[in-house]
């Protein structure tokens, strides 16, 4: 009971302080807050104000160059990549999971907007590394601590987190006739996937850790979908199953 009085106490001198007129009659649950940010009922015109900021900033920050580490220059001719090459280093990381995230909701956005900038996004990246992949290929090292980590994630995939989500999103990619071909990327992903991810008796994708046989809700996004598009996009029955 005290408790219930302190809160009521509490949410009136929150309005008090508000400039907001409380009493005995006042619902306070229908008190409109007075924040500094304007929350409440927004417009899809809105919405794509501030997702148009968004990807101004990301297409600025999330850069598609090569760059020499020894000379600090830029590597133009992908057919000179060599030890020194490394992907340029943005904000976010051209292909970890978070970035598969985000370009199947670059995807979604201009499905839903019909702004092409959003697929033009993808597009412009999936095509940079589907170009500089079969070059930085043959010289990646094998030990992780050398190699380019956006490559290694890339060129060796070894958990869902690397292959996951970029194989759904270039599957999604694939399935709405993007202009990327892609097929090296996808079946490298795919195979770990599908053929190497560590999986229960029943096919369940699963961890080691923190104990064996860990069901992460992470891995059933990662993993799922990937294999329902490829089921899509191929046309077999299998990937159903």
């Amino acid at each position: 009971m005290k408790r219930i009085i302190v809160l009521t106490i509490c949410c009136i001198a929150a309005c008090s302080a508000h400039g907001q007129e409380v009493d005995a009659a006042t619902k306070l649950y229908l008190t409109q807050p007075q924040y500094k940010v304007p929350y409440g009922n927004t417009t899809p015109e809105a919405v794509k104000s501030v997702i148009d900021r968004v990807l101004v900033f990301l297409e600025n920050t999330t850069p598609t160059d090569v760059i020499d580490e020894k000379s600090q220059k830029t590597i133009t001719d992908y057919a000179k990549i060599n030890e020194h090459a490394q992907i340029a280093k943005g904000r976010f990381s051209l292909t970890n999971y978070t970035w598969g995230v985000t370009y199947a909701a670059m995807l979604h956005a201009a499905n839903v907007t019909g702004d092409p900038r959003y697929d033009a996004y993808v597009t412009k990246r999936f095509r940079f590394l589907e170009a500089v992949a079969p070059h930085f290929d043959p010289i990646m090292p094998e030990e992780h601590e050398k190699a380019d980590p956006q490559m290694r994630q890339l060129l060796r995939p070894e958990a869902l987190d690397d292959a996951g989500a970029m194989c759904s999103a270039m599957l999604q990619a694939k399935l709405e006739k993007i202009d990327f071909d892609g097929t090296a990327l996808i079946d490298r992903y795919f195979d770990h996937i599908y053929n190497k991810e560590y999986r229960l008796s029943d096919g369940t994708f699963a961890r080691t850790r923190p104990q064996k046989n860990t069901l992460w809700l992470d891995d059933m996004c990662m993993g799922i979908p990937s294999i329902a598009y490829m089921g899509r996009w191929t046309g077999e029955e299998k990937y159903y199953d």
